[in-house]
């Protein structure tokens, strides 16, 4: 009982030393989730045959099948049908950066997600065996 008080009071010790140590932890916390933004590097999409508003379109789609609880690996396949990669490019650069919770595996916000761009988001979501469906449905965006 007395080793325990003696912990206590060692714990207490410490709080009420650094107790200023303890209020600014959330603070850079919050600081460098705010401030200290992910860079999204694009890829070339150089001989893509969509159009912007196509890709954008194709990116929504991806986004609305894996943004909630649940996963519609159906939607994805459809999607992903036959695309190029220079499509595909255009595509993932439309998809951009877009909050992640890895918790859940849904879109979030920035408290309790990251940004992440289509590839973590499809890595995320789909199973092995789905990636490898969509390596059979859209071969030539893993090569």
């Amino acid at each position: 009982m007395a080793r325990n008080k003696n912990i206590v009071n060692k714990v207490l010790g410490l709080i009420s030393t650094y107790w200023k140590a303890f209020l600014l932890i959330p603070f850079v916390f919050l600081f460098l989730r705010f401030f200290k933004p992910k860079k999204f590097v694009g890829l070339s999409s150089d001989g893509a045959t969509i159009s912007d508003d196509e890709s954008k379109r194709i990116a929504t789609v991806l986004y609305s099948a894996m943004g909630s609880f649940g996963t519609d690996t159906e939607v994805i396949f459809n999607a992903l049908k036959g695309i190029t990669k220079a499509n595909f490019s255009k595509v993932y650069n439309s998809f951009g950066l877009r909050y992640y919770n890895p918790i859940f595996g849904v879109d979030s916000d920035v408290l309790f997600g990251d940004k992440r761009d289509l590839w973590h988001w499809l890595n995320s979501e789909l199973s092995f065996s789905e990636m490898e469906k969509l390596k059979q449905i859209a071969p030539l965006i893993f090569v």
